[in-house]
Order: structure tokens, then C-alpha cells, then sequence
């Protein structure tokens, strides 16, 4: 399922788009501007447009190329380089997510799959007592309201079972949809999940090297680099750019030795006239948009630090309840079951006994499997948190 997801999600796809669209993006900010070809016609008299009538008449084609002040282009590539590798670690981002979104629906889709696998089992306990019930009853041992009781017992059960299919339908279409399927397979089931390891998870120490290696902290770490060589951009764009130029002008001779061809060239240079109301007003706004970035960074480290302790914790206490419920609870409860059965076609309890054991047995396997995938989703909140590798293969 994740490697389904993954391969398929729109979401992840169009953020894949986005970040191979930004490094296509990266030559061309550093790139020179392109080159300007002009052909101009100089001085042809109105009256007639002869080429041989005056001495400064001719054809001229000239070349010009602008030209960036030294060290502008390499911070436009860096800009670039950095906005690309930004989209990048987002696109990482999401998959941890989206990940951590399938493991999520998985566990639902269980959840809702063995819970109508323990109401079934419940309904089993009710039909065999509402079998001695009825023997019992033929015997003139107990009354007609008992064996109606157990019926409406029965009849609420299998109401429970349509709830459950209800929601167990639900829960697949969701994981469908993060799959990426148009349509999902009604009949299909998830495999019985099984504990993870969580040994690795709750000693992993989280320090700042290894918040830096995640990849929400890269984006912003990566966008904070950006401003930082927009910044140094927008003190260069004090300085000036420089336009070269050459031209060949062709001329008819008007009379012998003076119609010769010649060549010229030229140098233009930008003058940053509007500084005051333009290169300054950028410098201001390329340090504040740096400020921001470092702000939002150091958010990202403290909120995220704060969301891996908050999820160890979560993880610790579902690990102990899920033990705790484990322990003498299951077996207890399925004990008593079987003993009231047994009891009950004897005479020895009533119908009663036997249904609030039934409940209690029911309550006891469905807290175990609440446990179960309470714990099963912290873990995957907290892998999605530290910097382990996601695991496209899991059976999951």
C-alpha cells in the first residue's frame, strides 16, 4: 500500500512536477541575457531613399550583448538552486505524510476489519445460549421473556454488524483514495497487524543535527539560504550592468574613395539614477524576507523537537495500556465465557450472566485491538517525525 501510494498519489505528483520544473529553472537564472541583432538603415533621403546620393547613407548590423555586473548571475543560480532544493525536501515531506496517512487508514481499516470479527464472535456466544434457551424452555425450565430476551440481544448484534460494515467500507475508501485508486475493491482485507519494534524510536535522542536531516527543516533551511542570496542580489543591483556592442555598417560610394565600409563598437553601462526609490526599497525587503525565513526556521526546530517528545510520550503510555490490557484481562475474560456457557446449559447461571460475560469478553478484545492501533499510530506519527528512512516495501 505505501508503495502504491507513493508511486500514485496526485499530491505527491504534482509536487514532484513542481520541484523538476524549479531545477530546470536553475541554468537559466544564471544564464546572460540573450544576445540583440539590429539592422538599421541610416540616412536615406526622403527624396527617393537612393543609397549613392550622400556619403552617410548605408546599412549598419550591429550585435549587442548585455552583460551583468560580476557576481549578479551566480546569486540569481544560487537563488534558483536553493528555491529547487526547497520544492525538493517538500516533496519528501509530503511522502512522510502521506506515509504516515496510509499506516493510519490501514490501522482504521483493521481496526473496523477484526471489530466485526469480534462482534461476530460475540454473536456466536448469544446464538448458543439462545439455542439452550430454547431447549431449556421446551423443558418448562425457564420462561418465554428469557428466550425473547436473547433474541433481542441477538437482533442488536447483528444491527452492530451493519454499523461496523458501514464504517469498515469507509475506512477503505479512504485508504483507496491515498492510494491513489479511482475505484476501491470491496471485498478486499489488510493483513493482521503486527507490534514494530519501538525500541530504536524512543532512545532516538533527536538533537539538532538530526532535526536538521529532516525534511521539513531542510525547506526552510533551504529557503533561508535563498533569501540570504537574494540579499547579496540586491546589494549587487546597486551596481551597474554593462551592454557591448559591434556593428559593420555597408555604404555605396558616392564618388571615388569615399564610400568605404567601416566598423563600430560601443559600451553602455546602467546608472542606478532611482536607487533611493528602487535598489533600496529592495535591499529592505530582501533583509526582511531573510529575517522571516530564519524566524519560520527556528519555529520549525522548536515545534518539531516539541512534536517528537509529545509523540515518545504518547507512544510510551499506548505501549504500557496495550501490555497492561494483554496481560490477565483476555484471558480471564474468554475463560469465564466458556464457563458460563457451560454453566448456563445446566441451569446453574442465567441468561443474564451470560450476556454480561459475552459483553465483557467482547469489551475486553475490542479495548486490546483500540490499544493495539492507538500504539501502531503513534509509531507511525513518530517515524514520520525523526529522520529514519522511509520504507517504500513495507507491507503495509
Amino acid at each position: 500500500a505505501i508503495s502504491e501510494a507513493l508511486a500514485n498519489n496526485p499530491m505527491i505528483q504534482a509536487t514532484l512536477s513542481s520541484s523538476k520544473s524549479l531545477q530546470h529553472r536553475v541554468s537559466p537564472a544564471g544564464s546572460l541575457p540573450d544576445p540583440k541583432v539590429s539592422l538599421d538603415l541610416m540616412n536615406y533621403p526622403l527624396g527617393g531613399f537612393e543609397r549613392d546620393r550622400f556619403d552617410m547613407t548605408g546599412n549598419q548590423l550591429s550585435l549587442s550583448q548585455t552583460v551583468p555586473f560580476p557576481g549578479k548571475r551566480a546569486e540569481l543560480e544560487n537563488s534558483a538552486i536553493h528555491k529547487a532544493r526547497a520544492e525538493a525536501s517538500r516533496v519528501n515531506a509530503l511522502k512522510r505524510e502521506v506515509v504516515r496517512d496510509v499506516k493510519s487508514a490501514y490501522l482504521a481499516v483493521f481496526k473496523a476489519q477484526e471489530s466485526g470479527q469480534i462482534v461476530t464472535s460475540r454473536y456466536s456466544i448469544v446464538d448458543k445460549a439462545l439455542a439452550s434457551a430454547r431447549d431449556r424452555y421446551a423443558t418448562g425450565k425457564i420462561s418465554q421473556a428469557e428466550v425473547l430476551a436473547i433474541e433481542v440481544e441477538l437482533t442488536d448484534l447483528q444491527n452492530e454488524k451493519l454499523m461496523i460494515e458501514r464504517d469498515l467500507r469507509a475506512e477503505r475508501a479512504t485508504l483507496a483514495e491515498l492510494m491513489g485508486r479511482d475505484q476501491h475493491e470491496g471485498g478486499w482485507k489488510v493483513a493482521a497487524v503486527k507490534r514494530t519494534p519501538i525500541r530504536s524510536l524512543i532512545t532516538s535522542d533527536g538533537t539538532h543535527s538530526d532535526l536538521y536531516q529532516h525534511p521539513r527543516i531542510k525547506t526552510l533551511n533551504e529557503e533561508t539560504q535563498r533569501a540570504e542570496a537574494e540579499k547579496r542580489y540586491s546589494k549587487l543591483n546597486l551596481l551597474p550592468d554593462f551592454e557591448f556592442s559591434v556593428g559593420y555598417t555597408e555604404r555605396q560610394a558616392v564618388e571615388a574613395g569615399r564610400g568605404d565600409d567601416f566598423v563600430s563598437a560601443r559600451v553602455g553601462i546602467t546608472v542606478p539614477l532611482w536607487a533611493k526609490s528602487k535598489q533600496r526599497h529592495e535591499q529592505k525587503a530582501a533583509l526582511e524576507e531573510l529575517k522571516r525565513a530564519k524566524q519560520l526556521l527556528r519555529e520549525e526546530e522548536v515545534h518539531l523537537s516539541h512534536e517528537i517528545e509529545v509523540a515518545k510520550a504518547a507512544l510510551e503510555l499506548a505501549e504500557r495500556q496495550l501490555t497492561l490490557f494483554e496481560g490477565k484481562t483476555r484471558s480471564l475474560t474468554k475463560q469465564a465465557v466458556d464457563v458460563a456457557q457451560a454453566s448456563y446449559s445446566t441451569g446453574e447461571v442465567d441468561y443474564r450472566t451470560v450476556l454480561e460475560l459475552a459483553n465483557k469478553y467482547a469489551k475486553s478484545e475490542l479495548t486490546i485491538l483500540e490499544a493495539l492501533v492507538s500504539r501502531e499510530q503513534r509509531v507511525a506519527e513518530l517515524e514520520a517525525l525523526l529522520t529514519t528512512d522511509i520504507k517504500e516495501d513495507e507491507p503495509v
